[in-house]
């Protein structure tokens, strides 16, 4: 009977291992699940820090890129501003030149009609007075010849 309590002592020595070796492995193996599942979860944690950093990044340099662009686009309108002023200043300067040579050429056309209407004056005056000279001279021609008793005629014949 020793063997056969040897046996079954052997039996329940192996039962008694194999459920602590089950149970301890199960540990393991719940360790191992534990530690996988905190390796996930700290490799899910760090890929949502790496893409919140990517994104603050991306925003970061589409900001950089947008002020950037706002520079740029307000140092070309102060450029095309200066660019017109100066265009606008220019025209300015050309109207107020061509305003001063109109007055020049208003103030020649005036000056050029006073005196054509004070030659026209003067001829007028002039033919005036040449048409009474004319009058007065042929009066006197004509008193000398009353005083002569002889025409203009027969004075040159004798």
């Amino acid at each position: 009977m020793n063997t056969a309590i040897y046996v079954l002592l052997g039996i329940l020595i192996g039962a008694l291992f194999s459920v602590i070796f089950y149970f301890v492995n199960r540990r393991k193996g719940d360790k191992i699940t534990e530690g996988l599942r905190e390796d996930y979860d700290r490799l899910i944690s760090d890929a949502k820090k790496e893409a919140e950093r990517i994104k603050k990044e991306a925003s970061l340099e589409a900001k950089d890129i947008l002020y950037k662009a706002r520079a740029e686009a307000e140092k070309e309108q102060r450029e095309l501003r200066r660019e017109l002023n100066q265009i606008e200043r220019r025209i300015r300067n050309k109207e107020e030149n061509l305003e001063r040579k109109l007055d020049q050429l208003e103030r020649r056309e005036s000056s050029i009609s006073r005196r054509e209407r004070e030659l026209n004056q003067r001829e007028n005056e002039i033919s005036e007075k040449e048409n009474r000279l004319k009058g007065l001279i042929a009066e006197q021609m004509k008193k000398i010849e009353e005083v002569a008793g002889m025409t203009r005629e027969q004075a040159r014949d004798e």
